[in-house]
């Protein structure tokens, strides 16, 4: 039997085409010896029969929260599953019957800052994996690929999903679509794009195959030239495997369910092919159990206001509201979780009401739509699209209750691939519904504190186990940093001067308490995120935490102590 990547292939039928594979991509796939002191990733959760193989032969149970090396192969048993955080932050689930192997991770820029360096090799030998791409996808997208026995995948930032099929598939096919949909599933590979872009090359073709969000790609073998499905298979659309970027790598939760298809499956494929355009649509919907559907899907969850002299009992909450509180219950870093409110948003939700049909639109520092939600009684149920710093949107869902002043309440959930489930707890509140409030508030912003001024860093204490010259990476041993900070009411602004330059792009401060996100320049000119949370003392200066995301060193922490000069 032929080898691959030092490791023996399962699957008989593409095992005579990977020599060939390997040398297509020579300069992407090569021997995995002397990577096994290089970690790869962690993984965050494993079902059922999941080992970790190294290349000297040794095998070991794949146990949460367990390194994953550079080189090894990881094989899941039928029935099981794996989700592997990569050090880039890519998120994976490997499904069930699989073999997957992270032959190369450069997760640094060279000596001059160059991201070109980076780069991701990924090989799927066998089964099949859902994949969310990570930092490496968006510095140099062009480093990054997903190796098959058949075709390459190249990522441009994405998240998609892909299978190696047998007979299975088609098994499945049948059951969700009946026989005659099965006929038209053959062995070969199979993707399906959620978000993004890929493309698939071999050598059946000089241009690679460009596939989009909602496009689903076909190949046969590694000499046949990759093809575009005019409908979106449903195993891969009613894939029961969760997506990755579906759960929370904060705390995974994967209902204790079949993992094959079912009847229910059947049920909902039952009304036809899925098109392309309704995979897309359907991919906007969260995929785990916590995050299914805020709209109910039945006909009797449905009939919410009774039909009749009832539904003109239903609550108007038509009209404007503003963020007037964010509470966070993520675990994930402070830039990460307040990327889409900052710490002081102005942000407006404009509601439109029909019936107990809730729809509307943000507006603000950040815009976005509410494309779908109901009114139950005082209970609201939205789910939207929101933008993101930067431009991108991303879907949510929001349970929000209404007070008796008209004011809103309650849960959301953003979804962000690269970075998990984004939570907390909104207050809206209603424009011009309390005067008096609006005075007490206006009363207490009167007696903020002012610290807008000029500050010098005194003193940092690193608690990063990261290596010196990593956490050193912004502000060296002795940074000569000035702090520049304006303030108008609770809202704190500023930049960096110095050794360093940078915004402080949001800020507040609550009694003695400031809290500020910003990005500043490190080593080499890139900027990159950072938060902090810092108390006013008794002569002004200013002491706390902070934190400063480097996609490719992890996160740097530490206390920090500002002297204010003027």
């Amino acid at each position: 039997m032929h080898q691959a990547d030092s490791a023996p292939c399962r699957n008989t039928k593409y095992a005579t085409k990977l020599p060939a594979l390997l040398l297509l991509f020579a300069g992407l796939v090569f021997s995995t010896a002397g990577l096994a002191e290089n970690p790869a990733g962690v993984v965050k959760f494993a079902r059922g029969d999941v080992t970790i193989e190294t290349g000297t032969g040794d095998s070991r149970e794949a146990e949460k929260d367990g390194e994953l090396m550079q080189g090894e192969l990881v094989v899941t048993g039928v029935d099981s599953l794996a989700v592997i955080l990569l050090n880039d932050e890519s998120r994976l689930v490997i499904r069930p019957d699989s073999e997957f192997r992270v032959s190369r991770l450069v997760t640094s820029d060279d000596d001059e800052g160059d991201s070109s360096n980076q780069s991701a090799v990924l090989n799927l030998l066998r089964g099949g994996v859902r994949l969310v791409t990570g930092l490496i996808a968006r510095l140099n997208p062009a480093g990054y690929r997903l190796n098959t026995p058949v075709a390459t995948i190249g990522i441009r930032g994405t998240e998609f999903n892909t299978r190696l099929c047998d007979a299975d598939c088609a098994a499945e096919e049948s059951e969700l679509r009946g026989d005659d949909a099965a006929g038209a599933i053959e062995q070969g590979l199979y993707v399906n794009v959620d978000d993004g872009e890929v493309f698939l090359l071999n050598f059946g073709v000089v241009e690679p195959l460009d596939l989009s969000v909602g496009e689903s790609g076909y190949v046969a073998d590694l000499n046949t030239a990759p093809v575009t499905l005019d409908a979106v298979p449903a195993f891969l659309a009613l894939d029961r495997i969760p997506s990755p970027g579906a759960l929370d790598f904060d705390d995974i939760e994967i209902p204790d369910i079949d993992l094959e298809v079912g009847a229910g499956d059947a049920a909902a494929a039952a009304a036809g092919a899925v098109t392309a355009a309704a995979a897309a649509a359907a991919a906007v919907i969260p995929a785990s159990e916590e995050e299914a559907a805020v709209i109910p899907a039945s006909e009797e969850e449905a009939a919410v206001i009774p039909a009749g002299a009832e539904e003109a009992a239903v609550l108007d909450v038509t009209g404007t509201y503003e963020i007037d509180d964010i509470d966070y219950s993520s675990t994930l870093p402070i830039a990460d979780r307040r990327l889409f409110f900052g710490s002081s948003p102005d942000i407006e939700f404009a509601l439109r009401q029909d019936g107990n049909e809730i729809r509307g639109d943000f507006d603000g520092d950040r815009e976005g739509e509410i494309f779908a939600g109901k009114i139950d009684g005082n209970v609201i149920e939205i789910e939207f699209t929101l933008e993101a710093r930067g431009g991108e949107l991303k879907d949510g869902t929001a349970t929000l209750t209404v007070d008796d002043d008209g004011n809103l309440s309650g849960e959301f959930r953003i979804r962000d691939r690269a970075r998990g489930i984004v939570r907390g707890m909104w207050t809206l509140e209603k424009a011009g519904v309390e005067a008096a409030a609006v005075a007490a508030t206006s009363e207490a912003a009167a007696a903020i504190r002012d610290i807008a001024g000029t500050y010098e860093i005194d003193d940092i204490d690193y608690s990063s186990t990261l290596p010196i010259a990593d956490r050193r990476l912004f502000f060296g041993s002795s940074p000569d940093i000035e702090f520049i900070l304006t303030q108008q009411a609770d809202n704190i602004r500023g930049e960096f001067d110095g050794d360093r330059e940078g915004e402080i792009f949001a800020g507040k401060i609550d009694g003695n308490v400031v809290e500020i996100e910003f990005t500043l320049e490190a080593r080499g000119g890139e900027l990159k995120d950072g938060a902090a949370t810092l108390t006013v003392d008794d002569d002004g200066n200013l002491s706390g935490d902070f934190w400063i995301r480097d996609p490719a060193k992890g996160v740097i922490r530490g206390l920090w102590t500002l002297e204010k000069t003027d």
